[in-house]
């Protein structure tokens, strides 16, 4: 029989674990991987698009599940969520004998599971902390997502039921849990990448030099983002491009080496996949979209077909999120268990091997247990930079006498200050929950505390860009002099040297008149 360990990681994480304990499970991954796909909601999103509080636990389940085949070696599959489950390697009669008074086996495999945890449940996340970071860590962001057409045909697209609802939604619930994300959907008929490029065979063919020195200038024609709301400090806009060529003219891109590319990403900028950018070598190329069927039998003409059909569409979502995954430090392509399995075999010790596998989230682009250690990166990194931002305003108001600092801008301070001294509470309940001294309370959760860092965050930037404050740190005394001088002083020259003439011949005829009055 299976048995359960751990704080529980919710029914639907149990349910998904118990159909595949069975001996007729071949294949755990596999069978995890399949109920994980066909369960409507695994992603724990409710009717209002808000991610469900059972997913920001810290709860997790193991389920050990035995072996049924002989010389099968132990097997750690971790699902999308918070659950994993254990297969025991099957002990023949003698050597569990030998177990009874010698319990190596079972103590090197436990040492290859605790580090196989270490390596992903309860991984360290510095990704943060990296200068490279592809994209600014924000409690806020404008997501603006761009179709390009080289005006060849006319483009379009179904954004929200197409590529929000089918492919986005889930995976941004993730992000919305410490950021708050504004999206935006723009078509754009005539774009090209770059304006000069390698042309054969009705191929162009952009290298990374070539999109390093022209992209930007390119994308500056496009039609930019508009403010739609006033505020003091303006959120990240990350635009995230699909740009497709038509048939007669496809764009390739490669990399420094060669190799070509689906997508690429500029940095602060955003994330650009190029749709079929192989030709027919393409896999989406069988699904062309130069003639389709409609339900009626007969052929739809050339500007009524989808611009991008499903396949593309998944391809283009893909690049995507691939780049929004290497933004997080996580690996583009899904789960990375090579630190895992190293640390597994290390941790062995010639006592017996154990493989490490994981679920593929295809639905949702991101497991739970990859974005645990994050959201606590995050919530660090946003309180540091809310008491840095706090700070260097302070000091920038004690350098700047003369600022008068409205009344606004104190109230904005006040809150986050009172907004970081929550989030300090909360972090302290949250730590010390379950000990025996702890009150009884409902538990905080994540999302509670990512939420409060946000505000703190979001308080403070606010704070330090108030106008007056922002005025004098631009216009400075030697900016002001060098503005007002020159229309001064054509006045106070004359008037000065004036009164300097008018006080002059006042002493002079009052030392004439002193003189003659003592003659």
């Amino acid at each position: 029989a299976a048995a359960a360990v751990g704080g529980g990681g919710g029914g639907g994480v149990w349910k998904h674990l118990k159909l595949c304990s069975g001996p007729e499970v071949a294949s755990l991954q596999e069978c995890l991987q399949e109920h994980y796909e066909n369960d409507e909601h695994d992603a724990d999103v409710d009717a209002d698009g808000d991610a469900g509080e059972q997913q920001l636990s810290m709860d997790f389940a193991l389920l050990l599940v035995p072996g049924w085949q002989p010389g099968q070696p132990a097997e750690l599959v971790l699902d999308a969520g918070q659950g994993a489950a254990l297969r025991l390697p099957v002990v023949e009669a003698a050597a569990a004998a030998a177990a009874s008074t010698d319990s190596s086996v079972l103590e090197s495999l436990a040492r290859s599971v605790f580090q196989a945890f270490q390596e992903t449940w309860f991984r360290p996340s510095s990704s943060l902390s990296s200068a490279t970071t592809l994209f600014e860590m924000a409690p806020a962001y404008v997501f603006s997502f761009l179709l390009v057409g080289d005006c060849e045909r006319r483009a379009r697209w179904n954004f929200e039921e197409r590529l929000y609802e089918s492919y986005l939604q889930r995976f941004l619930q993730r992000l919305r849990l410490f950021a708050e994300i504004e999206l935006d959907s723009q078509v754009v008929q005539c774009g090209s990448l770059s304006g000069s490029s390698n042309t054969s065979s009705n191929n162009k063919i952009l290298d990374a030099a070539t999109l390093r020195a022209e992209f930007l200038r390119r994308a500056g024609e496009w039609p930019p983002d508009s403010v739609t709301k006033d505020s003091r400090w303006l959120p990240p806009l990350l635009r995230f491009v699909a740009f497709k060529s038509s048939a007669a003219a496809s764009v390739r891109v490669v990399d420094d080496s060669g190799k070509l590319q689906r997508s690429f990403a500029v940095q602060g900028w955003g994330v650009i996949s190029v749709v079929n950018a192989d030709g027919v070598k393409h896999p989406c190329a069988t699904n062309t979209n130069t003639t389709s069927t409609s339900s009626e039998g007969g052929d739809v003409a050339e500007e009524d077909a989808e611009f991008l059909n499903s396949c593309q569409e998944a391809e283009v979502v893909s690049a995507w999120i691939s780049s929004m995954r290497s933004w997080l430090g996580l690996s583009p392509q899904g789960p990375s268990l090579e630190s895992a399995a190293a640390a597994a075999a290390a941790a062995a010790a010639g006592g017996g091997s154990l493989v490490v596998r994981a679920v593929a989230p295809s639905i949702d682009g991101i497991s739970t247990w990859e974005m645990l250690p994050i959201y606590s990166e995050i919530y660090n990194h946003f309180l540091a930079r809310a008491v840095e931002t706090l700070q260097n305003l302070g000091a920038l108001i004690e350098s700047l006498p003369d600022v008068a600092v409205p009344t606004q801008t104190g109230d904005l301070v006040n809150k986050a200050v009172e907004s970081a001294e929550e989030c300090l509470r909360l972090a302290a309940v949250a730590a010390t929950a379950g000990t025996p001294s702890s009150p009884k309370q409902p538990p905080i959760t994540i999302a509670a505390l990512l939420s409060a860092a946000r505000s703190t965050l979001q308080l403070a930037l606010a704070a330090s860009h108030d106008d007056s404050v922002v005025a004098e740190t631009y216009f400075s005394w030697e900016f002001k002099y060098a503005v007002y001088l020159p229309i001064g002083l054509p006045f106070a020259v004359p008037i000065l040297f004036a009164v300097f003439r008018t006080f002059r011949r006042a002493y002079a005829l009052q030392r004439k008149a002193k003189g003659a009055k003592t003659a």
